[in-house]
């Protein structure tokens, strides 16, 4: 299994970059990959997200990794709920303090499975179907409804609800990504541009230019920006699984 990671700053975001990404191995078996994408009408949403980030990785620690890949998402989605309510609490931080998609990733890689839970705005490439997450810029983030989920029925019902779930049942290529790989934005001259029949998307999640090198979508971010005079206004972060080398 080959894992891609690429976080860049957009050109609308001259300080800090809101956007964070979480690429961790739980042990041989599991790997979690979330993004988190910082409100950028909230109060330091870059910190938001690298937040939430880390409270996503406190959370896996003294987990059931028996229970199955959905109750092991289920409850770590959880636990992250409850520990994000303590630090609030601890640090008397305000909701607009704590705003930010998430795209929570959880893959057994022993099954070559994986669940997805989409809260927010975010894409999906599963296995070649695109899906765009899109709630008209006017995201319904987690932070609003923390303090209505710490009892675990009420968790249970919501997560059960919730409609932004994607189980894969066998994994080609994947890839998660903030809704920043939709803004690309070509700045060249026509002659330049007048490239009809090429996708940025499909360049960083399908083509399979430099998938053994670490760095590929660092490398093809340059590509795209140097060459194709393309660049996302928008900050950008993307985690791409491939099943095996090619």
């Amino acid at each position: 299994m080959l894992i891609h990671t690429l976080l860049k700053r957009g050109t609308i975001h001259k300080d800090f970059c809101e956007d964070f990404l979480l690429d961790f191995h739980l042990n041989k078996q599991y790997y979690l990959g979330a993004i988190f994408d910082g409100c950028s009408t909230g109060k330091d949403s870059h910190f938001a997200s690298t937040l939430w980030s880390k409270i996503f990785i406190k959370s896996c620690e003294n987990t059931d990794f028996n229970s199955g890949i959905e109750e092991l998402h289920k409850s770590i989605l959880y636990k992250s709920i409850i520990k994000l309510n303590e630090i609030k609490k601890l640090l008397s931080l305000n909701t607009n303090e704590l705003l930010s998609t998430i795209i929570f990733m959880l893959i057994d890689k022993i099954e070559n499975k994986a669940r997805i839970i989409v809260i927010g705005d975010g894409f999906l490439n599963i296995n070649g179907k695109k899906y765009d997450v899109d709630q008209s810029n006017t995201p319904d983030y987690l932070s609003y409804h923390i303090s209505k989920l710490l009892n675990y029925d009420d968790f249970d019902k919501w997560y059960t609800k919730f409609e932004n779930k994607f189980d894969i049942p066998e994994i080609e290529n994947l890839s998660i990504a903030s809704d920043g790989i939709l803004k690309f934005k070509r700045y060249g001259s026509e002659n330049e541009i007048n490239d009809k029949d090429f996708s940025e998307i499909s360049f960083l999640v399908d083509d399979n230019y430099l998938i053994n090198n670490k760095a590929m979508l660092s490398r093809k971010f340059n590509i795209l920006k140097n060459k194709k005079k393309s660049e996302t206004f928008d900050d950008l972060a993307i985690i791409r699984i491939t099943k095996t080398k090619i």
